[in-house]
């Protein structure tokens, strides 16, 4: 209750604040055709994009998406083998900017090329089809990336889940992401949907009202009823655990770092046990996460999901996990073992 009249008392001021320094997006227009070495520039995270049906319609990898908020074209990029699938793994990246500049290191896979062949040795190593979609405003995605944690960007992302499963003829997916896509994935999972057999989000942030308090506490400056992103009103996926679906056969895991200062696991782990409060099969993972503030584990979410999709029970799981084992298929020689995978950690370097 003290937080729900703390935030509407400074609702108003957030709101005129972002206004005044949302840049005017000048919605850049989208090339019709998908080629093999397409490149997605970073003024686009920050200025928006725009694409219209016909073009979105006429990329292979992309689907047109309606929802109660909005339209828009969500560009996704996908293994070899999701045609058909019974299961799918659908990844969603970390936040790309901090502010309005780009996080260093965090967008040079911004080609359609190099994110077809990641996916296709994901799948491979992980042993299972692998999709990863372009979150809006990003990775060729219409929309505003300076617009995430928004309830618009979670419902087009779940409509573009049930886009590219009828595409595809896909039956049921796994769900998994890092920072700020794992709030998406967490989100998915608070929209109702009936199809998820795993999900593994890592450092996520599914109480933002309350770690942009911590942090405004931490800096000494009063807080402005905003997320930490300058976001007014997001859609804080802690809030909405009533809307996640009853399903016995569904596992949730949380991958954490202990350590994480950017996704506080004391957060983390108020999210699994409401979780587990509600009746659903969740597990907190804690992992070693990667970069100064140890917040990067794209890497482990993808291993979980692997291991998940072959069936290991949640202790074996977790054991994995304790014991940075590699991936289902991988190998020493595989770069695909290494600690670091080239995927957006949403972490500021």
């Amino acid at each position: 209750m003290m937080r729900g009249a703390v935030f509407a008392l400074w609702h108003s001021l957030c709101a005129a604040m972002v206004m005044a320094l949302t840049p005017t997006l000048a919605w850049p227009q989208a090339a019709a055709a998908e080629p093999p070495d397409e490149v997605f520039p970073g003024a686009a995270l920050v200025w928006g994009k725009r694409t219209s049906r016909s073009e979105c319609e006429a990329t292979r990898h992309a689907v047109w998406v309606v929802h109660k908020e909005g339209e828009a074209c969500i560009r996704y990029f996908p293994s070899s083998n999701v045609d058909g699938a019974k299961t799918a793994a659908f990844f969603f990246h970390g936040d790309l900017l901090f502010g309005r500049s780009v996080i260093q290191g965090a967008y040079g896979n911004n080609k359609a090329s190099v994110l077809l062949k990641k996916s296709e040795s994901l799948a491979r190593v992980h042993g299972v089809p692998y999709i990863f979609v372009g979150r809006p405003g990003a990775y060729g995605s219409s929309g505003s990336h300076m617009e995430r944690r928004k309830i618009d960007e979670y419902l087009a992302m779940n409509a573009a889940v049930d886009a590219i499963k009828a595409k595809h003829g896909i039956e049921k997916v796994h769900l998994g992401g890092q920072s700020g896509g794992a709030i998406v994935a967490a989100a998915l999972l608070t929209l109702g949907r009936t199809d998820v057999v795993c999900a593994a989000p890592a450092s996520g942030a599914y109480d933002a009202l309350a770690r942009a308090q911590d942090q405004a506490m931490q800096q000494g400056v009063t807080w402005q009823g905003s997320d930490a992103h300058g976001v007014c009103d997001p859609y804080n996926v802690t809030d909405h655990v009533a809307g996640v679906a009853a399903a016995p056969s569904r596992r949730i895991f949380l991958v954490a770092d202990p350590q994480d200062s950017n996704s506080s696991y004391r957060y983390q782990q108020a999210f699994a046990d409401k979780l587990a409060a509600a009746g659903h099969a969740v597990a907190m993972l804690p992992a070693q996460g990667t970069g100064p503030r140890h917040h990067g584990l794209t890497d482990v979410s993808n291993r979980v999901l692997g291991w998940c999709n072959a069936g290991f029970d949640t202790e074996r799981i977790a054991a994995l996990v304790r014991a940075n084992a590699l991936g289902l298929h991988a190998t020493r020689r595989n770069p695909e073992s290494a600690k670091r995978q080239e995927l957006p950690e949403g972490e500021p370097k």
